[in-house]
């Protein structure tokens, strides 16, 4: 703006303080650009760890390309042997043609060569004898090379196949957990993206407001600077022509003065004359103008002057101030031009993220509804699939001998591979234990060989088996059987549900399956057990059911894709360390179960090798121990009747022990089957007492020392009584150890 004429202008001006919504503005540009950066970083690890997964999954896909490869190759050498058997069998038919032409040959001598015949005969017979037991002989080789062959096939077809399938569960929750992180991040990026067009958004609109309050404050000040600058110039213009004409009078009488100033007497008076005469035409032009109005006009106008000077100075520092405010809202305007590309820029970078959004968002969707197509149960869908477990493996026909059953198991465990020697009536008690309860307890110190027994006795007897590792924090059945992953539509199959769904397979159906559960009271069996203790206790039928409702293509043999169902030929046997990191078993979990105690010392057996049993099957199983129930029914009575004499009373009285129909059951089954396997009425006697009943004894410090002296005494007596010879060693041990603990 031009300087006004006249009037003076200030050489410093004061620069007004900053505005504060400047700041801000500048501080959300500082966090939308640090935004920016930690978007850009998570863009990049979320497409680092996709790329991962993508090469994870492709490892993947090859492990099982070779495990299909390695099952064609199964498949192939097993038509071979197919092969095998159907020329063993065109052999067999030609033997059986040869027998038919002797046969015709032998018709056609019974027309008049009966002596010939005879000769004849006797001599093919034995060429026929010899033929046949070759036949037999070959077959039976054949047979056994054929089993050994498909063993062999199928063990390392299991072993190959446990590899590969933990190798794909590792690779697969690998997968699961970079999915899960992925989901994660994505939903962080969605989250920082929404921030990023809040921020956006709110920069914008403070940007309009500021443009507004700009341009409303100087239009505004502006114009009231106008206004004030045009009064001001005409009140300063009306004053210059006031003062102006006032300095001609004063001019004028200035001259006229001097004027009088070289004059004589006579020209002073005739000048006086003049004057006056002039003077009177003075005061009537005087008389004719309002002299007082004059001069208040001239002090009006000379205040009016000093105000509009005053007012003025006013002006010029109100223009200095404005012209300062009026360069900063330059650079605030150019800041927000600057804001307004940095916005344009943020956006096309929001638009590539939402569109990489978007992408994911597909890609999850297409992967989701892929895995909606698979099974949600992928190890019971892949063991269906196997075709070494669509063959059921040929058992032994006739039920076995109890007491060679376990002389032959004891020397096979003996002198197998991994030898372990156990003595013949802990073999014994085992075997009986799977005629009383689908439940077996093996309690011992470490070292004594608990998860040892099961599996050597299984390989013996060509039964199943599998281990599975308790975890001290199982607290329900989830723990036990898994649980199903909404968000990757699958169900975390745990070991345990993968061996109880092997048990009910073909391969296995036919069998007997124990399952080894080691250190099965690292938790409360009571918790994550509930459900099969229930099964085992009242076997309903029903299937234990592990998800609401089917997803997926579900396994064959889960029940309506949701439950399974407990198997007849399934045995749970736990192993228990009884110390300071373990928990103790509750009585309901004790009374439905076997309980085997293994001696702290190793026993050295002496057997002779033997050669390897043709498999048991459950039901020749079955029927060998419902033979020995019938055959030693008797002695199972008789010790039944030992419980029942004094001994009964006097466990209740002084110990507060009782027992009811489930006791029973069990002691008649055990005690047959131990009678069976070649044991003595004592020897499984002395078991129950001491397992079953004296055992509840142990940890109940409210029962003192001569009530367990009484107690011993009633067991002695009562022994003695019932007509059993020797002394229930067992029994009085586990007395003598509690009394000393008293």
């Amino acid at each position: 703006m031009a300087a006004i004429e006249g009037i003076e202008q200030p050489e410093d001006t004061e620069v007004p303080p900053p505005d504060p919504s400047l700041d801000e503005l500048r501080n959300a540009i500082s966090a939308a650009r640090q935004s920016k950066i930690i978007y850009e970083k998570a863009a990049d690890s979320a497409r680092r760890r996709q790329d991962t997964a993508e090469q994870d999954s492709k490892r993947a896909q090859d492990a099982r390309d070779s495990a299909h490869r390695e099952t064609e190759e199964a498949r192939r050498q097993l038509r071979e042997l197919q092969e095998q058997t159907a020329t063993l069998k065109a052999s067999s038919e030609a033997m059986d043609a040869r027998e038919q032409t002797i046969t015709t040959r032998e018709l056609a001598a019974e027309a008049g060569f009966r002596e010939q015949q005879e000769k004849v005969t006797a001599e093919q017979r034995r060429e026929l004898d010899r033929v046949s037991q070759e036949i037999s002989t070959a077959w039976e080789v054949f047979a056994a090379q054929q089993d050994e062959e498909r063993q062999r096939i199928r063990e390392r077809l299991e072993r190959e196949h446990a590899d590969r399938t933990a190798d794909i569960e590792v690779r697969e929750r690998d997968l699961s957990e970079q999915a899960t992180a992925f989901a994660k991040q994505r939903g962080q990026l969605r989250a920082e993206a929404g921030r990023l067009e809040v921020k956006a958004e709110d920069l914008t609109a403070e940007r309009d407001r500021l443009e507004l309050r700009v341009r409303a404050v100087a239009g505004r000040e502006l114009d009231d600077l106008r206004q004030q600058l045009a009064t001001a110039q005409a009140l300063v213009e009306v004053a210059n022509q006031e003062a102006d004409r006032v300095r001609q009078q004063m001019t004028k009488r200035e001259r006229e003065w001097a004027a009088f100033g070289g004059l004589g007497a006579p020209d002073t008076y005739q000048r006086l004359r003049e004057v006056e005469d002039n003077n009177a035409a003075l005061r009537d032009e005087l008389a004719q103008r309002p002299a007082m109005d004059a001069v208040r006009h001239l002090r009006e106008i000379a205040d009016a002057h000093r105000g509009c000077e005053a007012q003025l100075e006013d002006l010029r520092y109100a223009k200095s101030r404005l012209e300062a405010e009026i360069g900063a809202t330059k650079l605030g305007v150019a800041d927000l031009e600057r804001l307004r590309d940095s916005e344009s820029s943020y956006r096309l970078i929001i638009d590539a993220y939402k569109a990489s959004v978007r992408d994911l968002e597909d890609r999850y969707g297409e992967l989701t509804e892929r895995k909606s197509r698979v099974s949600a149960f992928p190890s019971c869908s892949r063991l269906d699939a196997d075709p070494g477990m669509r063959i059921p493996l040929r058992t032994a026909a006739d039920p076995p001998d109890l007491a060679d059953l376990v002389g032959h198991v004891q020397s096979l465990m003996a002198h197998a591979p991994e030898p372990r020697q156990y003595d013949d009536r802990n073999v014994r008690s085992f075997l009986a234990g799977l005629a009383t309860s689908h439940l077996h307890l093996l309690e011992g110190i470490s070292g004594t060989g608990k998860t040892s027994l099961p599996r050597a006795f299984a390989m013996a007897i060509g039964a199943g088996h599998d281990l599975v590792e308790v975890q001290a924090g199982w607290r329900d059945r989830h723990d036990l059987f898994g649980y199903y992953n909404t968000f990757e539509r699958t169900f975390h199959e745990t070991k345990f549900l993968k061996a109880l769904y092997t048990a009910g397979l073909p391969a296995f159906a036919n069998r007997p399956f124990f399952i080894v559960l080691d250190e099965m009271n690292l938790s409360h069996v009571e918790y994550y057990f509930a459900d099969l203790l229930s099964k085992l206790e009242n076997p309903d039928g029903k299937p234990i059911e592990l998800l609401p409702a089917p997803v997926g293509e579900p396994p064959q043999r889960l029940v309506g894709g949701t439950g399974i169902r407990l198997p007849d030929n399934v045995w749970f046997i736990g192993t228990a360390n009884n110390d300071e990191t373990t928990l103790t078993f509750a009585d309901k979990t004790y009374d439905r179960a076997y309980l085997l105690e293994l001696p702290a010392t190793r026993v050295s057996v002496k057997t002779e090798p033997r050669p390897a049993l043709t498999p048991l099957s459950t039901q020749a199983l079955t029927v060998a121990f419902d033979r020995a129930k019938a055959d030693h029914k008797e002695d199972a009575e008789k010790v039944l009747a030992f419980f029942n004499t004094d001994l009964r009373p006097a466990l209740q009285r002084l110990c507060g022990i009782g027992w009811g129909p489930r006791l029973e059951e069990q002691t008649r089954a055990y005690v047959a089957v131990v009678r069976g396997a070649g044991g003595t009425m004592e020897e499984a006697a002395d078991h129950v007492l001491a397992t079953k009943l004296l055992r509840k004894v142990r940890g109940r410090y409210q029962i003192r020392g001569e009530q367990l002296s009484n107690v011993k005494d009633v067991v002695l007596r009562s022994w003695k009584q019932a007509g059993l010879r020797g002394d229930p060693g067992a029994s009085i041990t586990l007395l003598a150890d509690e009394k000393l603990k008293r």
